[in-house]
């Protein structure tokens, strides 16, 4: 007999423009089940260390100090790895403004994933999830252009398989998502991300 639990998939979307002032928008995303959070780059080291091919964060000696201010104008002084340093400046240099900046700006929702034992999460389900969020996005991005002007940029979106959680709840209906191209999920570590080629 096969046991029934659920795990937790925290999808990820780095804002690349992304600022304090972003957190203005959290009233109105939380009622479609996101919300804009901001971790300093230390923090998004230890957390998402796989998404920039790095291993073991917790044995990295984070000694790299980053200057910057915060949404309170108080100056801050945090410290990432060099290895961490080393990454963003030569394989992912569109995230180069976050050593300046000290933090990163995510746009973030979780999903429950009912799983039964000796069942892995395929990645058909992970893809529909994560183009679901692509897609909210997509049009989010479109609404605050047309009501205040603003803009701002994706720069990565990915997922995290976290922890077993409570019983699952229906999610809203399903909707057609309007696609690009060529789309993947690539597995790195404990990590998926979408590629668009």
């Amino acid at each position: 007999m096969q046991t029934k639990h659920n795990k937790q998939l925290g999808l990820y979307v780095i804002l690349l423009d992304g600022g304090y002032d972003f957190l203005k928008w959290n009233k109105a995303l939380v009622s479609f089940g996101y919300r804009i959070d901001i971790i300093n780059l230390d923090e998004f080291e230890l957390k998402f260390g796989s998404y920039f091919d790095l291993e073991n964060t917790e044995s990295l000696s984070q000694n790299i100090p980053i200057k910057f201010t915060d949404g309170g104008k108080r100056p801050v002084t945090i410290f990432i790895s060099k290895e961490f340093e080393q990454k963003i400046n030569t394989q992912f240099p569109q995230y180069i403004p976050f050593l300046e900046k000290g933090y990163v700006v995510l746009l973030k929702t979780f999903k429950k994933l009912p799983i039964y034992s000796r069942q892995e999460i395929t990645s058909d389900e992970l893809m529909d999830h994560m183009l679901t969020t692509y897609q909210f996005c997509k049009n989010f991005i479109g609404c605050v252009q047309l009501t205040v002007g603003d803009y701002f940029k994706p720069g990565g979106y990915f997922a995290h398989i976290l922890e077993d959680t409570a019983p699952t709840k229906k999610d809203r209906g399903d909707k057609k998502i309007d696609l690009p191209v060529k789309i993947e999920v690539i597995k790195k570590g404990n990590f998926f991300k979408l590629d668009f080629s």
